[in-house]
């Protein structure tokens, strides 16, 4: 049924056919059904999305292979090649020889070790190895996901309803599972892309035009200092300050989509659903990266709750089937209420967790249920009685 359908109904059972009251039981509806999809792990809110684990792009150590000799003073420390940019770091000296390396700043995007090399300090000989080739223990997940319930390399090579199943039977095993990434959730972000400049914001519908769009996070030359900013929405706007992180975005509703991207790499992009007023991805932090190989990439497979869709326009349906019913006593309990009905509108929330409860008892056993073949390892063949028909 659809926000209309339902609200239609309820909406003639409590003889209150205005469409002030249609208005009023339309908002309860939509509160109810972030409700009841908040409540459960729904087989049908559950999502698999394949990923690659990014590389990490940063310096992660300096060994210092030769001290040299001669050095009267700290030699400087210089970095090239490697495809990356940014990577600096500072010299101790002692008895003539370079004795120790400090990395003053990672840089970023390198994809294979940069060489250094030192100069001045009077001396000669010192070399030294960088080290960059890891996996990247944080990655920002894919929009959709609200929570992030498990991660996994599945070797087994199973298929995404595999995997949800997997997890509804057993949530212990992506714990547990020698495929399984530990990991922990993270600070959110607001976009999925790193950035290093100003944002850019493309409205979809003009109607939207003049409503505004909140920015909080890093400025470029002010980082570890949150800042704001707010934009004007147009057809294409771009933000006046640089940024270096972004945290947090909101916006009020939209008629329609809004495209974000980073203005100086259009490629970094991705488009804010009209309902969704925060724009929020999930980050988490891998314990126990893999050994990097650059000729095999590393896939993992994320299994989350997806965002709620919610129930905005007329014709919208419940993001978990089955639950028309439960809505619809969920409604005519808030409806009676407002009549000052309440003695009714007590039974009919009790009627509405009642059927929540049986929708939640069949989405259980229908989740524990695993089909299993056993080979007849003895050769003697099987019978009807075997399989219990």
């Amino acid at each position: 049924m659809t926000l209309t359908d339902i609200a239609t109904y309820v909406c003639h059972l409590v003889n209150k056919t205005d469409d002030t009251s249609k208005t009023r039981c339309k908002e309860f509806i939509r509160q109810h059904h972030e409700n009841v999809v908040n409540s459960a792990l729904w087989h049908e809110t559950l999502e698999v999305e394949q990923t690659t684990l990014p590389f990490d792009g940063r310096l992660t150590q300096v060994i210092l292979d030769n001290g040299g000799s001669g050095y009267t003073s700290a030699p400087t420390v210089t970095f090239t090649g490697g495809g990356g940019s940014g990577a600096d770091a500072t010299s101790e000296i002692g008895g003539g020889a370079v004795t120790k390396i400090n990395i003053t700043s990672a840089g970023s995007d390198y994809t294979s070790a940069p060489t250094i090399s030192f100069s001045g300090g009077a001396g000669s000989g010192a070399t030294a190895t960088a080290i960059v080739d890891s996996w990247a223990d944080e990655m920002v997940c894919p929009q959709q996901f609200e929570t992030i319930l498990g991660v996994t390399y599945n070797q087994a090579n199973l298929l995404p309803t595999e995997l949800i199943t997997q997890f509804m039977v057993n949530p212990d095993s992506f714990k547990t599972d020698s495929d399984s990434a530990q990991f922990s959730v993270i600070d959110s972000s607001g976009i999925n892309f790193n950035i290093d400049g100003t944002l850019q914001f493309l409205s979809s519908d003009s109607a939207d035009n003049g409503k505004q769009i909140t920015i909080i996070g890093e400025l470029a030359s002010y980082e570890y200092f949150i800042q704001k900013e707010t934009v004007t929405l147009a057809s294409s706007v771009t933000s006046t300050k640089s940024w270096s992180a972004v945290h947090s975005l909101s916006k009020e509703t939209t008629t329609g989509y809004v495209q974000v991207r980073a203005t100086a790499e259009p490629s970094n992009t991705f488009f804010w659903p009209e309902w969704e007023n925060v724009s929020k991805f999930q980050r988490i932090k891998l314990f126990d990266r893999p050994k990097y190989d650059a000729a095999n990439p590393v896939n993992l497979y994320i299994v989350g709750k997806k965002k709620i869709k919610p129930m905005v326009s007329d014709y919208d349906t419940a993001m978990i089937s089955g639950i028309d019913n439960v809505l619809i006593h969920f409604a005519t309990g808030d409806m009676l209420k407002r009549s000052r009905q309440f003695g009714k509108a007590q039974l009919e929330i009790q009627q509405a967790n009642s059927l929540m409860q049986v929708a939640r008892d069949q989405e259980n056993n229908q989740s524990a249920k695993e089909v299993r073949l056993i080979p007849d390892a003895y050769g003697m063949g099987y019978t009807r009685n075997d399989f219990g028909f």
